[in-house]
């Protein structure tokens, strides 16, 4: 075997997803020091996911903290029931580390709905 074969295609990666310096990604690594990214990289990425959650989670509640009549669209929608508390489960369900597998989740959810 010569020493070429050896070699490694592409370059190592460091395992840790919270590493953006390298990038350039000033905003994805401050938040990954908030949360302690440096002392425990894989409570840090938990924390983000938790946090992102509970965002949206909010913003997915607020139609049901909006009063009626506000929007008549939103409200049209809750009264024949496409829009209930079940789509924040829906959400919490199918939440996942990553883009892709919340999208491929959905899609699966979507498919076994309809």
């Amino acid at each position: 075997e010569s020493s070429s074969d050896r070699k490694p295609l592409l370059p190592a990666r460091p395992a840790d997803d919270l590493i953006y310096a390298e990038r350039g990604d000033a905003c994805r690594s401050r938040i990954a020091r908030w949360f302690g990214g440096a002392k425990n990289p894989e409570f840090a990425n938990n924390a983000e996911l938790a946090v992102r959650a509970a965002f949206f989670v909010v913003i997915v509640g607020l139609p049901f903290l909006i009063p009626r009549n506000e929007l008549p669209t939103l409200d049209y929608y809750m009264q024949k029931g496409v829009y209930t508390n079940s789509v924040a489960i829906f959400f919490i369900y199918n939440l996942a580390k990553t883009t892709g597998e919340t999208m491929l989740c959905v899609i699966c959810g979507l498919r076994g709905t309809f």
